[in-house]
């Protein structure tokens, strides 16, 4: 293992090719058109609205074309292919494209740290050996009908709120390592933190009733669970007297995989006092912790309980750790008064004004209270500095400033990252507004503030950070119904798609049209979004190394009594492929795909050039049908354009589909037999995962 040296922040974004810019853009441009024809369709056809609860999830049915919207559909279709570029470079981008090429040619898994910007290269043997290491210790080996079981409750769940046509099967992907370099005893022994991102779709339910059962019981008992750094200092600054009292500091350790099943139903009988939980919320919950780890096509469960785990990654885990909280600080509160002591997660803080003795005695019995529940802490006490998340308390002096770690400097997103300029531009002040709230006082951010300056200057900054007071955000009072355009953003176009945009909505939408009240500046806005940043791109790579992610090749040929129509090719799958169709001077090219063989398509494809019944199948069949009609004679062509994974368990958005309508918006409008429309087409490949079939 050795260090893989990259010195600056992982969030920064390179510049994407031309060909992946008009693929975000054009999945981009799709994702707005559907939300516009349902908000169209709603508008036109209001007693088909719905008023069952979602949780977010999104319906599979494709909205119809409206011939409202077809004028600023088919421009909005043209500004995708009318894209400009301009020359962009610098060294960050530079330096960004090289580190990028040599990862990607590296036969090598790029592992990053636990709690720091490092990364280590790892041989895939030796990364596949620390990784089942680390599984082996904790799981034990599981077989396919255990998870088959869950999958059919979790479909039974889906139907009794009536969204199994919306919600896919539990996901199976691979877990993975980070390297804790931060212990003491790195680098002479190596430990690692196993993650889990395998994740079960209904853990979204179950996330909306844990949400609205911990805002219940925070608002009802007045207990300091504590969301943020914010919500910490607050009760910092509350504290009377603070001369006279020591700081308690407590850490859970392992808090996620140490909560066992007996800990939770005893969070949720107690809950139950407080705020309605129904038996039926009560199993989705529990449901949702019968996860599953897996590595290399094998599955895995926890040794010590199989069917209950709190895995780091579930949808649901920090609702859950949060709920138990609550529980163990009603418990805390009888020894230590309500006002003085709050918890973040696994992180607990409160202050006594007791002797020495006394303050060991409470040790022993917050000790004890964590035993009692199979937990266990580590402890500081009499303490009169602290530090807390990103936060130093000091009692003596009353006063909080910014913390971090001696070894952990911080590395901000650089100006020549490919970040949209806002990001960019409000950065330095975000940093400042940051900083200013973890200091007490304008003296205490000026003698913080150094260290982070120098980090923004050598992020390429020259703007001086400025200590501003805090102040309180005010709440909305209303939610607007607003459908957001969220282009991606490259420094190398120079089209203003943004301005473009809603030139179109005021073109199309005038003030005093019919359709002006809905559809105008107010309801549609755009916001630029970001391409995959180096992190992003990194684990990719560690997936395509291990055989995590889908091996995409060209594949032979068993053609024997014709020649083969794809020369030699049309065993491959999940292809997006063009046929081309010379005929009296005149070229015309259709553009589809499939994730089945090439072969077993083009036998679709022959079937309906054969027989009438079938000749407006395709746009592809009618055309060759009219050169028939016409008795023309024709050659015909086929091409592989593109490979790409289909939807599926691991492949969670279906990269063939949004090839093939890139392809499309690419293609010239004068010789395709494609129609824009079916950019906006919705995913034939996602039906085969959705629980309405188990």
């Amino acid at each position: 293992m050795e260090q893989q040296h990259i010195n600056y922040s992982l969030k920064n974004i390179p510049a994407p090719s031309r060909f992946q810019y008009k693929k975000y853009l054009v999945a981009k441009v799709a994702s707005f058109i559907t939300r516009l024809r349902w908000k169209m369709f709603f508008i036109l056809n209001p007693s088909t609205k719905g008023s069952k609860q979602t949780f977010g999830f999104k319906s599979t049915f494709n909205p119809p074309q409206m011939a409202e919207l077809k004028q600023f559909e088919d421009e909005l279709f043209a500004l995708v292919s009318n894209i400009l570029y301009r020359p962009y470079k610098n060294k960050l981008q530079d330096q960004m494209r090289a580190d990028k090429t040599e990862i990607l040619s590296s036969d090598s898994v790029i592992v990053q740290a636990d709690k720091s910007p490092n990364m280590y290269k790892m041989s895939v043997d030796e990364y596949n050996k620390k990784l089942k290491d680390n599984i082996t210790r904790d799981y034990r080996k599981a077989s396919r009908s255990d998870v088959e079981e869950v999958t059919k409750e979790a479909a039974a769940i889906a139907r009794t709120y009536d969204l199994d046509d919306r919600i896919d099967i539990p996901t199976e992907d691979e877990a993975f390592i980070t390297i804790k370099d931060h212990k003491d005893s790195f680098p002479s022994r190596v430990e690692c933190r196993l993650i889990n991102p395998a994740k079960n779709s209904i853990g979204a339910i179950s996330k909306s009733i844990l949400d609205r059962v911990n805002t219940t019981i925070r608002s009802s008992t007045l207990s300091n669970q504590w969301k943020n750094t914010s919500a910490a200092i607050d009760w910092f600054s509350a504290i009377q007297s603070k001369t006279k009292k020591t700081f308690f500091k407590f850490d859970i350790v392992a808090f996620y995989p140490s909560i066992t099943k007996e800990l939770l139903t005893s969070a949720i009988k107690w809950a139950k006092n407080t705020a309605g939980i129904t038996e039926k919320e009560v199993s989705i919950i529990m449901h949702c912790r019968k996860m599953f780890l897996f590595h290399q096509e094998e599955c895995w469960v926890k040794k010590t309980d199989p069917d209950f785990d709190v895995s780091m990654g579930s949808l649901d885990s920090a609702e859950v750790c949060e709920l138990v909280g609550l529980f163990l600080l009603s418990k805390l509160e009888r020894l230590i008064p309500k006002d003085q002591i709050g918890l973040y997660r696994d992180d607990g803080l409160a202050v006594v004004e007791l002797p020495g003795p006394e303050v060991e005695r409470l040790k022993k019995k917050v000790v004890k209270l964590f035993s009692e529940h199979n937990l266990s802490i580590t402890t500081e006490v009499n303490i009169k500095v602290t530090d807390f998340l990103d936060v130093a308390f000091n009692l003596q002096t009353g006063l909080h400033r910014p913390f971090k770690k001696a070894t952990s400097n911080p590395i901000y997103v650089h100006k020549d990252s490919n970040h949209p300029m806002h990001v960019k531009k409000e950065l330095p002040q975000m940093i400042g507004r940051r900083i200013s709230d973890l200091s007490s006082n304008k003296e205490v951010f000026e003698a913080e503030v150094a260290v982070y300056s120098s980090a923004l200057k050598a992020s390429g900054y020259n703007n001086e950070l400025q200590y501003t007071e805090k102040t309180v955000a005010k709440k909305r009072s209303r939610r607007r119904n607003v459908i957001w355009f969220n282009p991606p953003w490259n420094d190398e176009v120079s089209t203003n798609v943004a301005k473009k945009f809603l030139s179109m909505i005021d073109r199309h939408f005038p003030k005093d049209s019919a359709l002006g009240k809905y559809f105008n500046r107010s309801t549609v806005k755009v916001s630029y979004s970001s391409m995959p940043n180096m992190a992003r791109i990194i684990s990719g790579h560690n997936k395509k190394v291990t055989g995590s992610s889908t091996n995409m090749e060209t594949k032979g040929c068993n053609c024997r009594s014709q020649p083969c129509p794809l020369e030699g090719k049309c065993k491959t799958t999940n292809l997006v492929y063009r046929s081309t169709v010379e005929a009296a001077g005149t070229t015309k090219q259709y553009i589809g795909l499939t994730s089945n063989t090439f072969k077993e398509r083009f036998t679709g494809h022959k079937a309906s050039f054969t027989h009438r019944k079938n000749a407006h199948k395709t746009t592809l069949s009618s055309h060759i049908w009219g050169l028939k009609d016409e008795q023309t004679t024709y050659n015909q062509h086929w091409s592989i354009l593109s490979l790409a994974p289909s939807y599926s368990r691991r492949v969670r958005i279906c990269h063939l589909c949004l090839m093939e309508k890139t392809h499309i918006s690419l293609a010239d409008p004068r010789t395709t037999l494609n129609k824009r429309n079916e950019i906006v087409a919705k995913c034939r490949h996602r039906d085969k995962v959705l629980l309405k079939h188990w």
